[in-house]
């Protein structure tokens, strides 16, 4: 009988590790934009050579960017200009990340970059990026996404906020 038990334990220890294996393994899927299709309004598309300078805006910000493209690489440099309506109504970012996706012909990530600095409890206003990155083979485009929050005031009897309030606000490179 104590057989029995032991073999019962061992068994559903080794289907527990195998489920939390394949969660993970299914879960990487989700929190990476790798392999996804990037629809034509969200991309842009790189020219040979340089400086080329452009801008990409949504309702919340705006990226003015100068980029040159050699063989191997992409360098990259402008600044994130946040909309007036974040400017105006919040006092700070509590955290913020742009990131760079880089497409193949088929328009999907192949892979990606954080682009602003690390952003924490930071001020509104204009954040510059100066990057050089590696192109994979194939690449010939890019498509950018953000997430963020801003908040203002407040009196510290919130952890999250301070007693004031905050903003959430990102956007996917697929739209």
């Amino acid at each position: 009988m104590k057989q029995n038990k032991l073999i019962s334990v061992r068994l559903l220890r080794g289907l527990s590790i195998l489920f939390l294996v394949a969660i993970v393994a299914c879960s990487a899927r989700l929190f990476s934009y790798k392999g996804l299709e990037v629809s034509e309004n969200n991309l842009i598309r790189l020219e040979n050579g340089g400086p080329h300078d452009g801008i990409w805006s949504t309702g919340d910000l705006a990226v003015v960017y100068r980029y040159t493209r050699k063989a191997d690489n992409l360098q990259i440099s402008g600044d994130i200009r946040f909309e007036d309506s974040l400017r105006y109504n919040f006092t700070r970012l509590d955290h913020f990340d742009l990131w760079i996706h880089l497409l193949n012909s088929e328009n999907k990530i192949v892979e990606y970059r954080n682009l602003s600095p690390h952003v924490h409890y930071f001020e509104i206003d204009k954040i510059p990026f100066d990057e050089t990155i590696p192109l994979p083979p194939g690449i010939n485009a890019i498509s950018f996404s953000y997430s963020g929050r801003a908040s203002e005031g407040g009196n510290d009897r919130d952890e999250k906020t301070g007693g004031g309030t905050s903003w959430e606000f990102w956007k996917t490179p697929q739209g």
